[in-house]
Formats: C-alpha cells, sequence, structure tokens
C-alpha cells in the first residue's frame, strides 16, 4: 500500500509572464490530479518573468502546501526552467506542460494511462489533435518534425511537445544530461526508444498574442537541431569551434545551467 507521504505525481510548469492566468492554470491542475486521486505536488518554476508571475505563484504555495514556488535569477529559456523544477520534483512520474493553458490540464490523465498502459512507455507526449497557430508557425513545425523524424528515425506521428510525462528514472537521466542547450525532447529521445505519444486537445493561447516570433522560433529550431548533434558527442568531448560559434550568434546568452537553478 502507498504511504499519503508518498509521492506518485508531480507536475512541473515553467512560468513566464503569465501572471493573469496562473490562478485559473493552478485550479484546473489542482482538479485535474485530485481526480486521479494519488498524492501529487505542483511545481511552478518563474523564469525570471517581468510582470506579477512570481508573486501570483508565490501566493498560490503559500496557500497550498502541495505546491512548490522557484524563482530562477534571470531569464534561462523553458528547457533549463523545466530541468529546475524536475530537480525539485519527488514523483515517481514527472509531467510538464506549459502555462498558456493550451495544453489541458485535464488530459493529464490520459498521458498517465497510455504511460501506465501496457506499452512498457519510459515517456509519453501529448501530441495536439490540430494546433491553434499561425499557418507559417505550422508549416515551421511541420518541416522541423520533418528533419527530426529522418535524423532520429522517430515516427512522423510522434511529435516533441511540452506536454509530457515521463518514468522518475528517465527524469533523472535528463538532469545527468549536461548539455550547453537542454531541449528536453530531444534529450528524452536519446535516453530511450520507448516513447508513445497520444492525442491531446490544443487551445488557442489564454495570453492573446504568441509570445514566439518567426526569428525566435527560426533560433529554437536551430538550436534543437544543434542540441540533436551536440547529443552525438560525448559530453567530456571538445566541441567543433563551427559549432560553438553557431551556438553563439542563435543564442542571446550563454548560461551555467549550475548557476540558473534556485
Amino acid at each position: 500500500m502507498i504511504s499519503g507521504n508518498h509521492l506518485i505525481h508531480s507536475v512541473v510548469v515553467p512560468v513566464y509572464n503569465s501572471a493573469p492566468l496562473l490562478t485559473r492554470l493552478y485550479a484546473r491542475l489542482v482538479e485535474a490530479m485530485e481526480s486521479i486521486g494519488q498524492p501529487f505536488e505542483l511545481i511552478f518554476v518563474d523564469d525570471g518573468s517581468t510582470d506579477a508571475s512570481w508573486i501570483a505563484i508565490a501566493e498560490i504555495a503559500h496557500s497550498d502546501w502541495r505546491v512548490i514556488a522557484l524563482q530562477l535569477a534571470q531569464n534561462a529559456g523553458q528547457g533549463r526552467a523545466t530541468l529546475c523544477g524536475i530537480g525539485r520534483s519527488a514523483g515517481e512520474i514527472v509531467i510538464t506542460l506549459d502555462d498558456d493553458l493550451q495544453h489541458a490540464p485535464e488530459d493529464v490523465a490520459k498521458l498517465l494511462a497510455s504511460l501506465n498502459g501496457p506499452g512498457g512507455y519510459d515517456a509519453v507526449f501529448g501530441v495536439p489533435v490540430s494546433r491553434h497557430h499561425p499557418a507559417w508557425r505550422r508549416i515551421a513545425s511541420w518541416i522541423l518534425n520533418l528533419v527530426l523524424s529522418l535524423l532520429m528515425r522517430k515516427p512522423l506521428s510522434l511529435r516533441f511537445t511540452g506536454f509530457c510525462a515521463m518514468r522518475r528514472s528517465v527524469a533523472l537521466q535528463l538532469l545527468a544530461r549536461r548539455r550547453s542547450e537542454p531541449f528536453l525532447s530531444v534529450l528524452l529521445f536519446q535516453i530511450t526508444p520507448r516513447i508513445g505519444a497520444v492525442p491531446v486537445e490544443h487551445s488557442h493561447s489564454k495570453l492573446g498574442a504568441s509570445r514566439y516570433s518567426a526569428q525566435k522560433l527560426s533560433r529554437v529550431s536551430l538550436g534543437c537541431l544543434l542540441s540533436l548533434l551536440d547529443c552525438c558527442l560525448p559530453a567530456d568531448r571538445r566541441k567543433p569551434p563551427a559549432l560553438i560559434m553557431v551556438r553563439r550568434v542563435i543564442c542571446e546568452r550563454e548560461l551555467d545551467r549550475e548557476g540558473v537553478c534556485c
């Protein structure tokens, strides 16, 4: 029998300038997780927001002992913020999702059902049935997915998203991967081939305008490809100068991952 103090699920949410949504996101997450009926924690990581996001999650954590609020000293990016939250998690299963309510908290149960099902998966992605993005972004995402599928020999239907459930053993391996650009989806595929996908709903962002411009999305896409190349090289091997130069061009700053996390 599982004791009441034994955490089963840890939900990690990287937060960036989403203050108006956080109370609603928290309420929906609590309702969704309580309906599953197993002990859980919610971990919100403020990734250097410039609005009132930190105040909002700090107040939520003060009112609910199941909530952990973390604040990064500066904007470090979604991957590093997510890793920071994973590093503070204690659950047997770690779930990650975005903060803009495009991922429905109610769909967490679908990911868990697949992860705990007969497929023997180590991780499961929630893949949107349809994406509510501008046409140019959907085309860019399709091209990136095609390139990644060819390079990584993964099925086209397995699309990488920020909505994911993974076993703790996999989460610990993610933390052990010391890469300068931690694109978690790429790293997951390097850790285990036992990755599944389930269809989920994808809503319009409740924050209004997208936080990804064409320039930023291009930089992220190229960074994802560089992360794949980085994964192919041993962690202790000197990186080619060309790889280092390109990374410096596409990244706004280089941050030491050890100094980023709380």
